[in-house]
Formats: C-alpha cells, structure tokens, sequence
C-alpha cells in the first residue's frame, strides 16, 4: 500500500476549524469569518481572484504568481497519481486517487474560468485596453500578446469587409459621438455591486451627493465606481 502521508507532500489547507466555539451570549466576534481568519493557501486564493474577476466589470490584475502555483500543484499531483498507478496500489488507495483528481478537477476548472473570464473581457474591451496604459500593466505578456493580435485581425477584417465599404467620414472606429458615447467598448464602472467591508473605511460620496459609511463586514449593494479604489486597495472585497 502506498504511504500517502508521505507521498502527498505538504498539504494546503491550514488545519484550524472554522467552527465557532459555543458561547451564551453571541457576540460579533462570536463566529469568526474570512476577516478575521483569511485563508492564505492557493486554492482559496484562487477562489478569491475568481470571485474578484468574476464580479468586477473592470479587468482586474493578473495573479501570475498564483496561477503558476497553482499549474505547479496541479503538474505535481498528476505525477504522484501516475508513480502510484505504475507501482500498484491497494483498493484503498484507488478510492484515494479518485479523490485527488476529483479535486484537481475541480481546481483545473477554477483556473481554466478564471482565465477564460479575462479572456472574455480582454477581447470585449481590446480598444480600450490598447488605448489605456494603466489597464496594460494589468495584464501577463501573453494577455498583451493577445489582445494586439486580436485588435490588429479585428480591425483588418471589419475595414475590408464594412467600413471600407463606408463614405469616408462614416469610417472612423473610436469615434465619440456628440452626446458623449463612445464606438469604442469600455468597462461600465458605473453597474451595481455586492461588496463585503474588510475594514472600517470612513464615508463614500455617493452619485447624489450623500455619503455612505462603510463599516467592517458590512455588506452593499453599490456602483462600482464609487467603491473602485476601495476594492484596488483590497479595503473592501467582491461578492
């Protein structure tokens, strides 16, 4: 049988309950949450920035250092499962490799939704991005890579096959129009959120004026552009 203490390598999950020690008198501290106890392992973390990504209309920055963690887990698990299936393993440990690649499936899909979901806003916004270099030093090489390719076969095709085809004052691509729209796609900051306050932030101005105090685990339902350096600054986080 295979000694699975030995072979599985150092675990990721912090060993501490989350259950809440019983108390007479519940007080806010009674049952901790993330606040208070942040896992700090990889695969939560990856949750988190797909969470983050997921819930932001904005392209967020790219967790290069966590995703290579986490393809490293994932190469080093497959080749603990392929050395125990060519050295023969026991009925029990069978029914413990089918629970490892269970969870590197689940932690492949997370990754794989995560990029996919930059992905998708990568080739929404590509104008805007190649246009904006505070948003560029967000993304990999390989996203930048990406979205200049794109821009430049998006725009071959869409001059030779429509606007070519144009009068000459109809052809412009990034033309803003008089009421202040935009032909080039942008993030709308301005849709609604749900955000959780890790700490007391003070009072936002609001879009009518008013202020807003935000507390610590307080939860608001908010424009994105109110709380935008809030969330950049990880005071308050998505949700």
């Amino acid at each position: 049988m295979a000694d699975w203490n030995a072979a599985s390598g150092p675990s990721w999950s912090n060993g501490q309950s989350h259950l809440p020690s019983p108390s007479p008198e519940p007080t806010e501290d009674t049952f901790p949450d993330d606040l208070d106890n942040e896992r700090t392992d990889p695969i939560s973390q990856l949750v988190k920035a797909w969470t983050i990504e997921r819930c932001s209309p904005d392209i967020m920055a790219f967790e290069g250092e966590l995703v290579g963690k986490i393809m490293g887990y994932l190469d080093a698990q497959a080749k603990l499962i392929g050395v125990l299936k060519v050295d023969g393993a026991s009925e029990e440990d069978h029914e413990k490799i089918g629970l490892v690649q269970m969870e590197m499936d689940r932690v492949g899909w997370l990754l794989r939704s995560y990029i996919a979901t930059r992905q998708e806003k990568l080739m929404r916004y590509t104008s805007y991005i190649n246009s904006t270099p505070a948003i560029q030093t967000r993304l990999s090489v390989a996203e930048q890579t990406l979205i200049e390719s794109y821009q430049q076969i998006f725009e071959e095709s869409l001059i030779r096959d429509v606007v070519g085809n144009l009068p000459e004052e109809l052809q412009a691509l990034d033309e803003v129009l008089p009421d202040g729209r935009s032909m080039v796609s942008q993030p709308d900051l301005d849709k609604a959120v749900f955000i959780r306050a890790k700490q007391d932030c003070g009072p936002v101005l609001m879009p009518d004026g008013s202020s807003l105090e935000i507390k610590k685990r307080g939860i608001h339902l908010i424009s994105y552009r109110v709380v935008e350096q809030l969330v950049l600054r990880g005071e308050v986080e998505l949700a």
